[in-house]
């Protein structure tokens, strides 16, 4: 059991809160014999791997979910395991060495318009004009399901999605973090909600005391605004 060691990979982003797809590996590091049954459980989520050669690893999917946003370095996990011809099991404690960031939850919200704004919405026309695959891309928080391009993202091992030609010419939005309503926790929630939304249909921006991140349609910038809100207040935000 000592020469057994797991590690987890999210497959997407991780929202607090939320269930989550995670690659679960297995590793064997005994010379001689593969060990079998190899149960995992990681809070409230089990898996199970029917065997795991002797210096090799295996692989399977789960689900986790974790309660609150932050950056995650450490997980606790138990491994199970039949001893050998299964008289009785043995089983470990364990710290699965992680390094990713969960993002708050959604909290779906509407963003307060200025009478200017709102004169704005009134002239815009109605449709997304999403006739032609512009490009095909790695997929991002906030992407519709139905875009992603299974074909490639089968043969990349990740999510790829297909990226329309719009014609929406609807402005940037700037997130003002202080003139979302509720507590602290729900106005991080309604800024992700309002920055995943945006971000592909007009491109968002945060401003948060005196930071400013500048508004676009980069992908990029939609994690360094999700990053920057798990953060908050709980360590420096990059």
């Amino acid at each position: 059991m000592s020469k057994l060691s797991l590690k987890i990979e999210p497959i997407t982003e991780v929202f607090a809160k939320r269930p989550t797809l995670f690659k679960l590996t297995v590793k064997n590091e005994k010379k001689f014999f593969p060990s079998f049954l190899i149960k995992t459980e990681i809070g409230q989520s089990t898996a199970l791997i029917p065997v795991v050669d002797n210096k090799s690893e295996s692989s399977t999917f789960t689900e986790l979910t974790f309660p609150e946003r932050g950056r995650l370095q450490e997980i606790k996990a138990r491994i199970v395991s039949p001893f050998p011809f299964g008289f009785f099991y043995i089983e470990k404690e364990t710290v699965i060495n992680a390094d990713f960031i969960v993002y708050p939850t959604p909290l779906k919200t509407e963003y307060p318009k200025s009478e200017e704004g709102k004169k704005g919405d009134e002239k815009k026309a109605i449709g997304s004009g999403r006739e032609e695959i512009k490009k095909i891309r790695e997929y991002v928080s906030g992407d519709e399901i139905k875009n992603i391009h299974w074909k490639v993202s089968a043969r990349k091992g990740t999510l790829f999605t297909k990226e329309f030609e719009g014609k929406n010419t609807a402005k940037p939005l700037i997130i003002e973090l202080e003139k979302l309503t509720g507590t602290l926790e729900e106005k991080l929630s309604k800024a992700t909600y309002l920055a995943i939304k945006n971000s592909r249909t007009k491109g968002v921006g945060l401003k948060s005391g005196n930071v400013l991140i500048k508004p676009d349609k980069n992908p990029i910038t939609l994690k360094k605004i999700l990053k920057y809100l798990a953060l908050y207040k709980k360590e420096e935000a990059e």
